[in-house]
């Protein structure tokens, strides 16, 4: 393969092992988030067998899941979590309590399921169907 061919899918198309990373601004430098990126590289490679276990990688846990899945706000609130990224969880977990400032009332929100918390809002503040979670279920992993 030719240096050209690396960066679309010609190399997929012709069943050589590729992939594309997308992380974040071209004109901002995060040094934070430089091994972060670079360690989730080694472990696609290594996931992969395109390198051998000799490199230095952070050692880290591969999770590959099929499916990820959501949950909104109800109402304009203020939420507390009581669960955070890459935390499991099991069916009537409280995931996180929904505090209406209108009425001074709370409802907790339980888990249906068993599952893994992807991500959370960077923020306590939410209107009507903002996104509060991403979570991955039990059985998508």
């Amino acid at each position: 393969p030719t240096i050209d061919e690396a960066f679309d899918d010609t190399l997929m198309q012709n069943n050589h092992k590729a992939f594309t990373i997308e992380c974040g601004s071209h004109d901002a430098y995060e040094e934070e988030f430089v091994d972060i990126v670079t360690n989730g590289i080694c472990r696609i490679l290594k996931l992969y067998g395109m390198i051998n276990n000799a490199h230095k990688c952070n050692r880290c846990e591969t999770v590959i899941f099929t499916e990820q899945s959501l949950l909104r706000a109800s109402d304009g609130c203020y939420i507390t979590f009581q669960k955070s990224a890459g935390e499991a969880f099991k069916k009537g977990d409280v995931l996180y309590t929904e505090h209406y400032p209108t009425n001074f009332n709370t409802k907790e929100i339980k888990a249906d399921i068993n599952g893994t918390i992807l991500k959370t809002a960077p923020t306590h503040i939410f209107s009507a169907g903002d996104e509060v979670l991403h979570y991955i279920k039990e059985d998508h992993i």
